[in-house]
C-alpha cells in the first residue's frame, strides 16, 4: 500500500522554476500609477528565467498563492539612468534609388515614384507627433522603441531611453497561482 502526501496547491511556495500568475499595480513612490495588470491581462512568469526585474523575482521566492507583496525598486535596478547617447535625430525625408526590388515598398510614399530614379520620400509613413512611440530600425537593422521628442522642419528628435528610465518604482503584486 502506498500513501501519497501532496501539498495543496495553495500552500506551494514559489521557488526558482515555478510558474507564477500575478496581477499588479505599478506606481511611483508618490503613489501615482503608471501601469495596471489585472483580471483580464494577468502576467505569467517562469521564475528564474529573467522575464521580470530581478528584485521582483527575488521578492516572489518563498511566497505562495494568495499572497500580496509590495516591491520597491530603485531606478538603477529598474531601467537605469538617462543616457543622452540614446537621443538622436532622423531626417524627415530620404533620397532613395528606386529599382524593381524596392518599387512596391515605396510606390505609395510620394507622387512621382519611378523605377530608375532617385526620389525623395518621407522617412515615416505618417505625420509624426511629439510623444508618439514608434518602432525604429537603425541602419544596421536593429529595432527598438523610440519616443518622438521634437519635430523640426527637416528632422525629428528621437529618444530610445525607456519611458521609465531614471524613475524609482513600486510594484504591488498579488499572486494568483503557483505551479
Amino acid at each position: 500500500m502506498f500513501i501519497y502526501i501532496t501539498k495543496k496547491k495553495k500552500d506551494m511556495k514559489i521557488r526558482e522554476g515555478s510558474s507564477v500568475i500575478i496581477k499588479y499595480i505599478g506606481t511611483f513612490p508618490d503613489g501615482s500609477i503608471f501601469e495596471v495588470r489585472g483580471e483580464d491581462d494577468s502576467v505569467t512568469i517562469d521564475v528564474g528565467k529573467g522575464q521580470v526585474m530581478k528584485k521582483i523575482e527575488d521578492a516572489l521566492i518563498g511566497k505562495k498563492e494568495g499572497d500580496t507583496i509590495s516591491v520597491p525598486i530603485g531606478h538603477m535596478d529598474a531601467y537605469g539612468k538617462y543616457d543622452e547617447d540614446l537621443v538622436f535625430s532622423v531626417p524627415l525625408t530620404q533620397e532613395v534609388y528606386i529599382d524593381r526590388e524596392n518599387y512596391d515598398e515605396y510606390k505609395d510614399f510620394a507622387d512621382g515614384i519611378e523605377i530608375g530614379k532617385v526620389c525623395t520620400i518621407p522617412s515615416f509613413p505618417k505625420e509624426l507627433q511629439v510623444d508618439q512611440v514608434l518602432n525604429y530600425r537603425d541602419g544596421k537593422g536593429n529595432e527598438s522603441k523610440v519616443i518622438v521628442k521634437e519635430v523640426l522642419a527637416d528632422r525629428a528628435i528621437m529618444d530610445a531611453n525607456h519611458p521609465l528610465v531614471g524613475r524609482d518604482l513600486v510594484y504591488n503584486i498579488h499572486i494568483v497561482s503557483v505551479s
